[in-house]
């Protein structure tokens, strides 16, 4: 990104090889202080993921995640839900299901400096298979909303 520049679009593209979204959410966990929201559709994430959320969580990171309660894949939700376990023993993390409509939302936010919107989920399929756009945005402005609307 250029000074000045607010937003940078990334892609995942397994036949390219590209894995840009999925770094920038590990380095943006990693970087993080004070808070990561995470609101994701299909949210079955890989060991390292884990690993920083657990990390993130011990440094005093204040982790939520925003789960479907719904899905137009039963198979994936049961899977979600059987991994609860797993994030309930994450320290400073809690766990919010959707339960409006079948959520397929996939954005996130880290601290006052970065934010994503776009179409990766938080899984092996998203992160190794498909090909996957998000855009990055670091406007504390536009976080600060973001931020606002999943606080609701």
């Amino acid at each position: 990104m250029r000074k000045g520049d607010y937003v940078n679009w990334l892609v995942n593209d397994r036949l390219r090889g590209f894995n840009l979204v999925s770094k920038s959410y590990f380095l943006a966990v990693h970087k993080a202080r004070h808070e990561v929201i995470i609101l994701n559709s299909y949210f079955w994430p890989g060991i390292n993921f884990i690993r920083e959320l657990r990390a993130a969580g011990e440094r005093g990171v204040s982790v939520k995640l925003i789960l479907p309660a719904l899905s137009d894949s039963i198979i994936f939700r049961n899977a979600t839900r059987y991994f609860y376990k797993v994030l309930f023993r994450i320290k400073n993390t809690e766990v919010y299901e959707w339960k409006q409509s079948v959520l397929h939302g996939k954005v996130a936010l880290a601290d006052d400096t970065w934010a994503t919107v776009g179409s990766y989920n938080l899984n092996m399929l998203s992160a190794f298979r498909s090909i996957e756009l998000n855009a990055v945005i670091t406007d504390g402005t536009f976080i600060s909303s973001m931020r606002a609307e999943l606080g609701r």
